[in-house]
């Protein structure tokens, strides 16, 4: 089977890493022939405005933006939609709104396509998150004390191969849910992933920062966010510290 990749959008960080390296893969080194005919084309989506800034118009930008691509979406199409799993910890922002609408829009429609929902993003490549908050977090020898492991990890070289997998397998995993890094880890061990550091503070009980949530949105999301969506029956492995 000959088949087309394509990723749509071209601001984004995760759209930018793919471009560059799904271009060294072996099943889209035929799409430079302009004769070659396709028998599939898979599209990888990761447009998500509400991760650069998290406000209701751009979860409504993010909404529209995904039905259009559904309507016209062609029978030899396969989607593969970058969701994440911030929907099975927290329904606070609108981040997570906007994951969970774009799935349940999936589901609602009869086209081809497979969810994949990261953990934290992270290159190790270039030793950093994807997430330039959390990168930023691991500079600083201030961490949580006792805190409870909430985030997965999604390691950017499995990312790619998971994407080559559905691509060789998309009838058998079309219209399914895949999480990608199962493992769940504390704050502090985000952090020494990127900075590996011999000693950090931790100043902040969790059950202060609890406490204090209600004054920042972000943090309330963190620590009293319930689940948009259920965890999926499928899930593809990724790095462990």
């Amino acid at each position: 089977m000959n088949i087309k990749i394509e990723i749509l959008g071209s601001n984004g960080r995760l759209s930018k890493y793919l471009k560059l390296n799904l271009r060294s893969q072996i099943f889209i080194k035929n799409q430079a022939k302009k004769k070659t005919k396709f028998s599939k084309k898979i599209i990888i989506a990761t447009y998500s405005p509400t991760a650069r800034e998290d406000c209701e118009e751009n979860l409504n930008n993010e909404i529209s933006y995904y039905k259009k691509l559904i309507k016209n979406f062609k029978k030899n199409e396969h989607l593969i939609y970058i969701s994440s799993q911030t929907v099975e910890l927290t329904n606070f922002t609108n981040y997570s709104q906007a994951k969970k609408a774009v799935e349940t829009l999936l589901s609602n429609n009869k086209i081809n396509y497979t969810v994949i929902r990261p953990g934290m993003i992270y290159d190790s490549k270039n030793n950093e998150f994807f997430l330039d908050n959390m990168q930023k977090a691991s500079l600083s020898f201030l961490s949580f004390y006792k805190d409870l492991p909430k985030t997965t990890i999604c390691f950017t070289k499995d990312l790619l191969n998971l994407i080559y997998f559905i691509s060789q397998n998309n009838e058998v995993l079309k219209r399914k849910v895949i999480n990608i890094g199962i493992k769940r880890y504390r704050f502090y061990e985000l952090q020494n992933l990127s900075k590996k550091l011999n000693f950090r503070l931790k100043i902040l009980p969790f059950d202060l920062l609890i406490l204090i949530s209600s004054l920042n949105p972000q943090l309330k999301a963190y620590t009293h966010g319930k689940a948009c969506l259920n965890s999926p029956d499928l899930a593809w492995d990724s790095f462990k510290l």
